[in-house]
């Protein structure tokens, strides 16, 4: 099996900061977590070894929806080698398109790009598109930022959405006369 180079050394610790951020959230649902062992063959089936923050993701959370953004994961005891929803099965499916080998898929954004780690430049995150076959642009230095940086957005979204719900309703009770 393939090794990377070191991950970042705060991808970790940043990635249990998102996972302790999402678990407030309402908009967020996690998957069932991944055993040991679904990790150990996710990596066999993929050839290389996962960060220590994607192997976290793994084992604390699986998988998670952060407002219908999701992000791939491992879940349970199984995992598809056919089907992109998990690492596995939509890392697979994109190597046959072009996927560098040592990039591991990690979120699609239904727009043509996807969202990948690439092992071999330290665990950054990239922006690949199938077409073009290029590495991409680095959008994150490691997926503990990437996490947190979604983590954070959504909960800055949520308390948007929580303060404009109370200024609506104070505007109600005083166009009723309510103090």
């Amino acid at each position: 099996m393939s090794t990377s180079r070191l991950e970042h050394p705060g991808s970790l610790d940043e990635c249990r900061d998102a996972i302790a951020i999402l678990d407030k959230l309402e908009d967020v649902t996690f998957g069932t977590p991944a055993t040991p062992d679904t990790i150990e063959r996710a990596e066999a089936a993929l050839g290389v070894s996962l960060p220590p923050s994607l192997k976290y993701f793994a084992a604390d959370a699986g998988t998670v929806s952060i407002a219908g953004k999701e992000i791939l994961g491992l879940t349970g005891e199984e995992f598809s080698t056919t089907l992109a929803v998990n690492i596995v099965g939509a890392t697979l499916l994109e190597r046959a398109r072009g996927l560098p080998d040592r990039s591991v898929v990690i979120h699609n954004p239904g727009d043509g790009t996807r969202y990948v780690i690439d092992l071999d430049a330290g665990g950054i995150v990239r922006v690949w598109t199938p077409r073009s076959g290029e590495r991409g642009d680095e959008r994150h230095p490691h997926f503990g930022r990437f996490l947190l940086e979604l983590a954070s957005d959504a909960e800055g979204d949520e308390k948007e959405t929580r303060f404009k719900e109370r200024r609506r309703e104070q505007l109600e009770r005083l166009n009723r006369g309510d103090k």
